[in-house]
């Protein structure tokens, strides 16, 4: 049976965000050997404020979440949103117009050689 990216994102649930790694125009964040590359928008939610990539804030308030644990993962068609405790979320828009390459995220799975491309 050939997996879903849903499938496949699953195994983020329960694993701690353990790096951030901010790249002149994508970002990469790592789940304890997982590792997914944005190369679009996202933004981080807590506390019903958001911060978008760019913003001043943004980096801080990713960093805030190192070491969280992901208690769910929801994809959508058009957005795929990590959430973690306390109501707050990592949320990645994945509509067409915000697209500035070919792809908008790319996820290794740890300990496996194939990489899913969105």
């Amino acid at each position: 049976m050939m997996k879903s990216l849903k499938d496949v994102l699953t195994n983020l649930i329960g694993e701690q965000l353990s790096a951030a790694t901010f790249v002149q125009d994508y970002l990469q964040v790592d789940f304890n050997g997982h590792r997914l590359t944005v190369f679009v928008p996202m933004e981080v939610r807590a506390r019903g404020l958001a911060w978008v990539s760019g913003h001043p804030d943004f980096r801080n308030q990713l960093c805030d979440l190192i070491g969280e644990s992901v208690a769910a993962v929801d994809c959508r068609p058009e957005q795929l949103i990590l959430s973690f405790a306390e109501a707050r979320d990592i949320c990645i828009s994945l509509h067409d117009d915000v697209y500035v390459g070919p792809e908008a995220i790319t996820f290794q799975p740890r300990n496996e050689s194939g990489l899913w491309v969105i």
